[in-house]
């Protein structure tokens, strides 16, 4: 049964591998297995690991510009929200998630930033000013039945504006930022 799981998982591997060349290929992003190249522009490499999936990719993504992660068409066993969480506060890094059947987006047009006004919420906006390109709302939590939102959620707005980014806050009401699916849905009511 070992054996027959080792021979799935490099059948597996190899169908990633060229499902990754073709997209790779198609939207023009150099593929850099060896490293750094002189040349400009997106790249990108292939890594094959074993382990969860999401620690993995908050592991690689620290030394990442951005992680893309697409929303799948159906999570009702909310492991896609654990994993988001995990990526976005393991990996140090910016995460755009892509709407359900989605496997690329144009950075461009409008961005959503889930404030929470952590350590984390702050180094993930930062990096991204870099490929943040039209309007930008800063989406902040407010628990349910609280009388006063975060005295913090407007100095994000405020730090875009120095970045020369035209930023909004959106108070949203919601339960927690602690699932992706929550994060999604308050992203498409704005748009």
């Amino acid at each position: 049964a070992i054996d027959e799981l080792a021979e799935q998982n490099r059948e597996n591997e190899k169908k990633a591998r060229k499902k990754y060349l073709q997209t790779a290929e198609k939207y023009n992003v150099r593929n850099e297995p060896h490293g750094i190249s002189e040349l400009t522009g997106p790249s990108s490499s292939f890594h094959s690991a074993t382990g969860f999936v999401e620690e993995i990719i908050a592991v690689r993504g620290r030394v990442a510009d951005l992680i893309v992660m697409s929303r799948p068409e159906k999570d009702s066993d909310g492991l896609f929200a654990e994993m988001v969480t995990t990526v976005i506060f393991n990996s140090g890094r910016p995460v755009l998630l892509l709407p359900a059947g989605q496997n690329h987006h144009p950075l461009e047009g409008n961005t959503v930033i889930a404030w929470n006004g952590s350590v984390e919420a702050a180094r993930a906006a930062s990096f991204s000013i870099p490929l943040l390109h039209g309007k930008v709302w800063i989406l902040s939590g407010q628990a349910e039945g609280a009388k006063q939102p975060d005295p913090s959620s407007d100095d994000p707005v405020l730090y875009l504006r120095r970045q020369k980014i035209d930023g909004e806050a959106v108070l949203h009401q919601i339960k927690s930022f602690s699932t992706a699916t929550e994060i999604l849905d308050a992203a498409v009511s704005l748009d």
